[in-house]
């Protein structure tokens, strides 16, 4: 059940719902130095991250209980909103639902884009997908997670992006085998976002 995080009897849920809320302030203020890679952890996995005027959102799941308003306000900030694979702590949709209906693209797993098959506004990823997204240069290719029946399920994907102002993010999601990462040859990267439990001699020894 979702519902206003300031309406909620524990108190810890209330100082979530500070945090969050300031962080959206922050990301949402004029930008001081526009070549700066800014990131801020939401609930759970998900991530905002912001350089010059672009502001995108990673896995975001802005709480197990948040508000539409919330979510509405988050899909209004986003240039784009990344998704690495559909298990409900990194894939919500009620808010790709908010982002769509603000106009924000969002990228996901093939195996996802089904239930969103006539949205022109999802860009699906199989294995590799190369394109430009609101002045956005955003590659995405195909990983493995760890609790996977096989090395395709779930199907996830990381995300390579470069921003107008110059800063390139590699955002892993749940990518647990990290020797098979990949960058575009030549470029950069300035933040590289892992699980915590990566890299690991338990999975890749």
């Amino acid at each position: 059940r979702r519902y206003d995080l300031r309406q909620a009897s524990q108190p810890v849920w209330q100082l979530v719902d500070e945090r969050l809320q300031a962080a959206l302030a922050e990301a949402a203020a004029p930008a001081r130095a526009p070549g700066r890679l800014t990131v801020w952890q939401m609930y759970n996995m998900g991530l905002l991250a912001r350089a010059g005027d672009a502001v995108i959102g990673m896995d975001l799941l802005p709480s197990a209980q948040a508000s539409p308003d919330f979510n509405r306000r988050v899909a209004s900030l986003l240039q784009a909103l990344l998704i690495s694979h559909g298990h409900s702590d990194h894939y919500d949709r009620d808010l790709v639902r908010a982002c769509l209906g603000q106009g924000c693209p969002v990228w996901m797993p093939s195996s996802l884009a089904g239930e969103w098959e006539h949205e022109p506004l999802v860009h699906p990823v199989d294995e590799y997908r190369d394109a430009e997204t609101n002045g956005l240069r955003i590659v995405a290719r195909r990983g493995v997670h760890v609790w996977a029946a096989s090395r395709k399920d779930p199907h996830t994907v990381y995300y390579e992006v470069t921003f107008a102002s110059g800063p390139t993010l590699l955002f892993c999601g749940d990518l647990d085998y990290t020797r098979e990462l990949e960058r575009t040859p030549g470029r950069e990267v300035d933040l590289l976002v892992l699980p915590w439990r990566s890299p690991s001699a338990l999975y890749e020894p």
